[in-house]
This record gives C-alpha cells, structure tokens and sequence, in this order.
C-alpha cells in the first residue's frame, strides 16, 4: 500500500460510512459457487432496494434479479475472472420495485501472497439514466459510453476490507475530492483527500489541492445560482447533485456532474464532504449540437411556412386581378370562394409561422381570423351577421388543420351566404371541442334552414363536395339538422 502523503492512506475518516454516502456499491465475495459475499457496502439499499442483510442471507439474489437475457452473460464472466482476474461489465438489474436498472460492474481478483485466489472484489454503480441517454442520442453521445474503466486498479497486495476500499476510491476514473469543514462555519471547508483521476484531469496536484477552498476550481463561467444552491445544501447538510463548470488549473472550462454527501467526522464538531466529480463536458457538447441542430430546422421549417403563405397570397392575389374586372356576379362569387379556400390554407401557414412549436395551430385563434377574413369578403347588403365563436383553445397539427380549416371556410361561408336571405340579422355560431381523442366541430346557425330539395352533403356543389372529400381524408362522421330555428352541421372524428 502507497504511503505518500499525497495518498488516500494519509487521510484518516470512516469509509464504511463515506461509501454508504456515495453512489457507487462496493462488495467483496468468495472464489466458491454462487460467489458468496464477504462484504457489501449499505448504500446498496439506496440503489438497488434491497438492504445488504437480504443478499449475505441469500446468496441467489442478485444472480437472480440479473435480467434473464444477461444472466449466462455476468456469470460466465465471474466463473472465468479466476482466469482472466478483471473484467468490467454492463447488465440490467430487477430492482427491489419491480423495474429494471442498468449497473456497471468492474471486478478484479485478489490473489493471497502465495499467488493463490482469495476474493473477487467488485464496484457497482446505476447507469440507468446514462443508458437512457444512449437510446436517445445515439451516435451524438458515444463519448458518453463507459465513463468508468478501472476503479480497483491495483488491489492485488489488499490484505483487508479497509484497504481495499481505500485503495478502490483513490483509483476510480471518477474525480473524488474530500473536504472537512467546521460545523459552526460549513463553507469554511478545507481539502483533505483527491484522488489520482482528480490530479490527471484537473491538472492540480494532491499537494497543491490539500489545505484549498474547493471553490479553487470555480471561474467566471460557473453559475452563481448554482453555487448559491451548493452553498444553502452546505449549510443545511444536505446531499445534492450539481452540474456547472469548473476549470483546470490550465484555466481550461469543462462541464462537471457533482455529487456530494456529507457524514461524520471524527471530531464532532467537524463534517466531511465527500464530492464525486464526473466530466460530461462530451455529453453538454453533443446536447449542444443537438439543440443546435433543432434550432436550424427550425428556422428552416418556419421559413417554409413564411414562403407557403406567401406563395398562396400570392395565387390569391392574381384571383384578385382577375375578378378586378368580372362584371358576372356568379363568377364573381366562384373567384371569392376560392380565395378564401386559399386564404383558409395560407391562415395555417401563417399561424404556425408564427408560433412557438411550428407544428400546431390554436383553433380558437384561428376561427376568429377566417371569420373576420370571411365578413369582409363576402359582405352582403344590409344583413347584420354576428359570429360567436366557442372553440375551445385546442391545438391542432398541420395534418388535421388544414382539413378543418378548409371545412369551417366552406360551413361559415355557406351559412353567410345563404341562411339569412330576406332576413336583417344573424347569428352564426362556430362550436370546436376536444373529448379525449375526440374531436367535434359544429356550424350552427338561426337562419331560413336548408331548402326541402338540398341533400346535404351529397348535394353537387364543388364546396360541398369539397366537405365530404376533407371528411374522409379525417375519417369523420357527419351529423345535419335543419328546420324553421336553422341548421346545424356537425362533424366529429377521431384524432390519429
């Protein structure tokens, strides 16, 4: 065992305790069948559910909370570590709850002075969060993989349980520091222990870290509100995990995932912190790519909407021209109609354009821009024609709006048209609600009714027509009543 000062041996405090506080599972078993355990560390309770009484009780355990398809794998692995005396493994584990956890195991054999095999030794620490992360960014986050390589590195002349947990936390990957403050004065903290991954990756040495504020790492970049956070769980003693940016002693920034406890010292009045600190600068990097990546599709997507619009405005505007010197009513009318299809589509545009997702529309927003842009185009003579508009504030993506919106035009468009003819006023009534996945949307009017020899929709109308095709296309149902008080029509279907 090393005896430089600058070594976990000169540091003096309980590891059974700072294990229990840590996030990473220590054990030791036998080299017999079913590997019997010597020691587990208490924290496993935390991690896995289980409390360390129930796995020195039942040796089948953990074998079988193993999930089955990794099961042969981690055994056949502990059968051959006699041969090959390390190995580092990832599997899923049956937590206590019922649901499954990825672990990260590194193991090594421990031979007695004789060269003879006297215990395996073993770290385990949840990856879970870390396999999640690997399904999701794939390629991006393959600098994530195996953040951990060799935490027991030199165990091989560990004569006890002590040693060779304190050998285990001054050689894992992971930085660990180790503070001890005043309980009266908590952020008057001092180091006392780093270990060797502290010393490579930061550039500080034992010597020159020993006796320091740790906010020695701290720089202009780290985040005051989470040193103001860092600082009340000091105070209050309680564990925490952090991520900000720290710096090198080169002054270069990296990104840090921190997690501290604190436990007991041997002076009372005094408390240790025990700091695990893991670089995920990869990881903030390729979220950074991503959101970067989104950013630009964005953009993209929402400039494509902007030409949309715009290329529909100006279809809409050569209809304009063309009916500029229409002197047939009819026609007149044909042209209007179908400026305001098109202004109905080029609505959807405009409004995700400019909203937040880019992929869905309020509805209720919407009914009050097409029944404004419908009074205006079709305005008719002296009849007032008030609209009350009850759509609840449902959003609605590309797919399902465009078919509603076109609807609705066609629905208000006909009632303004028709249902108040001989009459000073009316009322025009837009319903549009959602019922878990469905969707109903009702045009409700007080006028005349529908003439006893239109068949609604299969009337041969292109507007019409129109509605039973934009019908299919969303799978809806049709509901039509019609008589002296007006007529409603009402369509509901499902959302895909």
């Amino acid at each position: 065992m090393n005896t430089d000062s600058t070594s976990s041996s000169s540091v003096s405090f309980p590891f059974k305790e700072l294990f229990s506080a840590s996030s990473i599972i220590f054990y030791q078993c036998k080299v017999e069948e079913n590997f019997p355990l010597l020691f587990i560390s208490g924290n496993v309770s935390d991690i896995l559910g289980f409390k360390a009484e129930e796995f020195y009780e039942d040796d089948q355990l953990w074998i079988e909370r193993i999930h089955p398809e990794d099961r042969d794998m981690v055994i056949q692995q502990f059968e051959q570590v006699i041969e090959e005396e390390i190995f580092a493994k990832e599997y899923r584990f049956k937590h206590a709850d019922g649901h499954y956890i990825w672990l990260y195991d590194e193991v090594k054999l421990v031979n007695d002075e004789e060269g003879n095999a006297e215990s395996i030794v073993g770290s385990s620490i949840e990856i879970t969060d870390r396999k999640r992360a690997e399904e999701n960014l794939h390629e991006l986050n393959k600098q994530l993989e195996q953040r951990i390589k060799e935490r027991t590195a030199d165990l091989t002349r560990a004569y006890d349980r002590l040693h060779l947990l304190e050998m285990a936390i001054a050689n894992i990957n992971d930085m660990v520091i180790i503070t001890k403050a005043p309980k009266e004065s908590p952020l008057d903290s001092k180091i006392v222990f780093v270990n060797d991954a502290f010393e490579q990756f930061t550039g500080y040495t034992a010597k020159e870290a020993k006796g320091k504020n740790p906010t020695l790492l701290h720089g202009p970049e780290t985040s005051d509100e989470v040193k103001d956070r860092i600082e009340e769980n000091i105070k209050s003693l309680d564990p925490l995990r952090e991520e900000f940016i720290n710096y090198k002693k080169d002054g270069t920034p990296y990104w840090v995932e921190l997690d501290m406890a604190p436990f007991p010292a041997e002076n009372e009045d005094e408390v240790y912190w025990v700091g695990i600190n893991r670089n995920i600068t990869p990881r903030k990097e390729a979220e950074h790519q991503i959101r970067k990546s989104l950013k630009e599709k964005e953009v993209l997507l929402a400039e494509i909407h902007h030409r949309v619009k715009n290329n529909l405005a100006i279809i809409s505007g050569l209809l304009d021209l063309q009916a500029f010197n229409e002197e047939d009513s009819e026609v007149l009318s044909k042209f209007r109609e179908s400026q305001a299809r098109i202004q109905s589509i080029a609505m959807v545009h405009e409004k995700l354009y400019q909203s937040h997702s880019l992929s869905s529309i309020e509805i209720n927003t919407y009914i009050d821009q097409l029944t404004d842009y419908i009074s205006e185009v079709f305005e008719y003579d002296d009849t007032q024609i008030t609209f009350q508009n009850n759509a609840d504030p449902i959003e609605l993506e590309i797919n399902t709006a465009v078919p509603c919106g076109l609807i609705l035009n066609e629905l208000i468009t006909n009632a303004f048209k028709h249902a108040f003819k001989g009459r000073d006023e009316g009322v025009i009534e837009i319903n549009f609600q959602k019922e878990d996945q469905t969707i109903t949307m009702e045009v409700k009017d007080d006028g005349v009714g529908l003439p006893a020899e239109v068949d609604f929709p299969s009337a041969s109308t292109l507007g019409l027509t129109l509605v039973e095709t934009l019908m299919d296309q969303l799978g809806a149902n049709l509901e039509v009543e019609s008589g002296n008080e007006g007529t409603s029509v009402s369509i509901r279907f499902e959302l895909g």
